[in-house]
């Protein structure tokens, strides 16, 4: 159907951006119209139909259209018009920025800061965190001080992080972490058991019962600073090993008290009291490669937060045997598994997706993992406290995780996974780390989370569909029948 003239109204009243398929019927009215219902439109508006009642409308709609008007005709006005309409077009304001003009800015929008340039002096320091605590974000350490950085942690929590170490005292601590308890992982360690600072916490929640229980499996740290060599170590038994040779764990291990063996800070050499009869076939081939795993962590990484792909991976892929176990009655056995496992995984590669959850809704990650744990894998939560932890998440319960915490002998229900509470101590999550199997390593944005959302749903159809099923030894047909910090420890 040709265009004509009244469509082209009808056309731009409904979205101004289809100004660009107006041709050639962009004259004043039209453009008027178009800029009315967004002001970007203005980008399509030929310079000929441009004069100052267009403009201004275009500016009072999105501030940001101050960026297509014709530098001859800018004027103080329009800027003025531009900024209080959204502060962030001080970035395209060019010659007319100046301090009245900078003000106005981060009035309205405090993050306008970044573009003050030589305007930036305390009072509009102050007009900007009041808007937004994170315009810290643009201020020196050297012009920063008590009443900025109290005011800016008031307005958001988050902004604590911005405020040099050496400034975090008590009072900004307090404010920061009520405004949001997510601030309590940039409180200083020396003041993260303060009784003032802890106070301003929520309470512990009641406890939640466990309704069913995951596994029988369950590793323990002891007196040893190894939650994340526990948590990696998790995470690459469940969701790689077990994976392409699903494994069952007998009777006997829970009777015969197997988890013992599972304890890592016992110093004198145990491999000796593991056996097949005593804890089951599946029992010993689970305890044996999860030894295998942690040992060749403990041998590649010192304590402190490590990474799921780097050393240990490629000692896994090259079959390689911890030095501890190169001469043990189970050496034999391990060999047997790996080639094993070896030959199940050709053509598989795993491949780790680190997401940063401080600024992401509790609904949102909870879906994100759901994706995941509905496939029968395992997720790690590295967590920030008095002291750095790791978790592993292994199941949902109802609205809560099931995680398995190498503090205990048990699996645990937590409600959240951004503010909880381990053992009387509080603890706020950082980051979740997922390893998952593929066909080939991936390109996809984990900043963006609804892109990885988007490919977890793709991910998640294809496995459901099969497309790795002749690759992983059956468990696919087993699962349909079955329902920057230093780390702990």
């Amino acid at each position: 159907m040709d265009l004509t003239r009244e469509r082209a109204i009808t056309m731009v009243r409904k979205n101004g951006m289809d100004l660009q398929y107006a041709e050639s019927f962009k004259d004043k009215e039209i453009v008027l119209e178009a800029v009315r219902q967004n002001g970007m439109a203005l980008e399509y508006a030929p310079v000929k139909t441009l004069d100052r009642e267009i403009i201004l409308e275009a500016v009072r709609q999105n501030g940001l259209a101050v960026m297509y008007v014709p530098i001859k005709m800018l004027d103080r006005e329009i800027v003025l018009e531009a900024v209080r309409q959204n502060g962030t077009a001080l970035r395209g304001v060019g010659p007319f920025k100046d301090r009245e003009i900078v003000l106005e800015s981060v009035r309205q929008n405090g993050l306008a800061l970044g573009y003050s340039g030589p305007f930036k002096d305390r009072e509009v320091i102050l007009e900007a965190v009041h808007q937004n605590g994170m315009a810290l974000g643009y201020v020196p350490d050297e012009m920063q001080d008590k009443d900025i950085n109290i005011t800016a942690v008031r307005q958001n929590g988050l902004a604590i992080g911005y405020v040099p170490i050496k400034s975090r005292d008590k009072l900004i601590c307090i404010n920061a972490v009520q405004q949001n308890v997510m601030a309590y992982s940039f409180v200083p360690l020396e003041l993260r058991q303060d009784i003032e600072i802890v106070g301003v916490l929520p309470p512990p929640p009641k406890p939640l019962r466990l309704t069913t229980q995951i596994s029988e499996t369950h590793s323990n740290q002891g007196r040893d600073k190894s939650c994340s060599f526990h948590a990696n170590t998790r995470l690459i038994l469940q969701n790689r090993f077990i994976f392409v040779t699903p494994i069952r764990v007998g009777e006997s291990y829970v009777a015969n008290k197997c988890n013992e063996l599972l304890i890592t800070d016992i110093k004198d050499n145990s491999f000796e009291h593991l056996s097949e009869s005593r804890c089951s076939q599946g029992g010993y081939n689970k305890i044996l490669l999860f030894l295998y795993t942690y040992l060749l962590y403990a041998q590649y990484y010192a304590c402190g937060t490590t990474p799921i792909y780097g050393l240990v991976t490629d000692a896994i892929d090259k079959m390689e045997i911890p030095k501890v176990l190169t001469t043990t009655i189970h050496t034999e056995r391990l060999s047997i598994l790996l080639v094993d496992l070896h030959k199940k995984s050709t053509g598989i590669v795993w491949q780790e997706f680190g997401v940063e959850i401080d600024d992401v809704s509790e609904d949102k990650l909870f879906l994100m993992i759901q994706k995941v744990i509905q496939l029968r894998f395992y997720v790690k939560l590295a967590l920030s406290g008095y002291h750095g932890h790791a978790v592993t998440i292994v199941a949902l319960q109802e609205n809560n995780y099931v995680i398995k915490n190498s503090w205990t002998d048990t699996e645990d229900v937590i409600p959240s996974i951004k503010f909880l509470y381990l053992q009387g101590e509080p603890f706020v999550g950082t980051n979740l780390t997922f390893y998952l199997p593929l066909y080939s390593p991936v390109t996809v944005s984990v900043k963006s989370l609804d892109e990885f959302s988007h490919w977890l749903d793709i991910y998640a159809l294809d496995l459901k569909m099969g497309k790795l099923s002749k690759l992983k030894a059956g468990s696919l047909k087993s699962k349909k029948r079955k329902r920057t910090r230093k780390t702990k420890n």
